[in-house]
């Protein structure tokens, strides 16, 4: 049987603050992508024809951007590493 959840008030205040957060931090990130992940990922993805990319549906673009943060390396790290390492320098006590 599943299991009863009953979020206090709280509780959907933390998850909606959490989720705007998460929403700009993916934003900022999402901003980063290359053009040429773009098309690598597209390709792999058989979305890339003639040159352009061809998304069949709204939900394949989030899936192309998903690919581009999680799955296109470059210098072995993936663009969410590369965005937590240049912030963790910055935050880094001098």
């Amino acid at each position: 049987m599943g299991v009863a959840f009953y979020p206090a008030t709280n509780d959907v205040e933390r998850y909606r603050r959490l989720r705007a957060v998460s929403r700009q931090l993916s934003d900022r990130i999402a901003r980063t992508i290359p053009a040429r992940a773009f098309d690598a990922i597209g390709e792999a993805l058989g979305m890339l024809r003639d040159g352009m990319l061809v998304l069949d549906s709204e939900d394949m673009s989030a899936v192309l951007a998903d690919c581009c943060l999680y799955d296109w390396f470059e210098d072995g790290r993936n663009l969410v590493e590369v965005h937590e390492r240049r912030n963790r320098r910055r935050r880094a006590p001098t």
